[in-house]
């Protein structure tokens, strides 16, 4: 299955290393909003398109039992950052994407490995069997699919803090523009 690229996130579809480059001694990882219909989603009563959040497991190093994005680091057998998006995305959920709409504001974070630039992404994916997402248990430990009426009880609700809320919140609006 080949992967639609729109043109606003064709930028990120050059060689690897020349967006290293830019980042020298910062790992490049990627963020992944997964917007779905909801259709597939039941109970939807507000009937409003859907972003996947991901739970890390209580066994991770860095952000146990917190809510975000699916996504992680490039990896050498990734070409470009559209290549670790769509393999990050197969690796935590098990969904196939179809299309990268588009790019929105990421940020800089540090872990116990080091410093970290994330570039967010807004994908479809492939939901001929549905939107259901199968985990790897030894990252994440259960999954929520959260629309505009969620953002303002981000942290509450789902323990999304920080950058994290800030990101899940921006794609939302970007969700909601398409």
């Amino acid at each position: 299955m080949s992967v639609k690229i729109s043109p606003f996130a064709s930028a990120f579809a050059v060689p690897l290393g020349s967006l290293q480059a830019q980042y020298p001694s910062k790992r490049l990882v990627v963020g992944v909003a997964i917007a779905t219909s909801s259709s597939l989603l039941t109970p939807n009563p507000t009937n409003s398109k859907k972003l996947l959040i991901v739970r890390r497991a209580a066994s991770e190093s860095d952000f146990a039992g917190l809510y975000e994005l699916p996504g992680g680091g490039s990896e050498p057998e990734d070409s470009n950052l559209i290549d670790t998006v769509v393999r990050e995305t197969i690796e935590e959920t098990g969904l196939k994407i179809t299309e990268v709409l588009g790019t929105f504001e990421g940020f800089e974070y540090e872990t116990k490995g080091g410093k970290n630039v994330q570039f967010n992404f807004l994908v479809k994916v492939d939901e001929g069997k549905g939107a259901a997402a199968k985990l790897n248990p030894e990252e994440h430990d259960t999954y929520a699919w959260v629309g505009p009426e969620d953002a303002d009880t981000l942290q509450e609700k789902w323990g999304l803090s920080g950058a994290m809320e800030v990101c899940v919140k921006d794609a939302l609006k970007v969700l909601e523009s398409i």
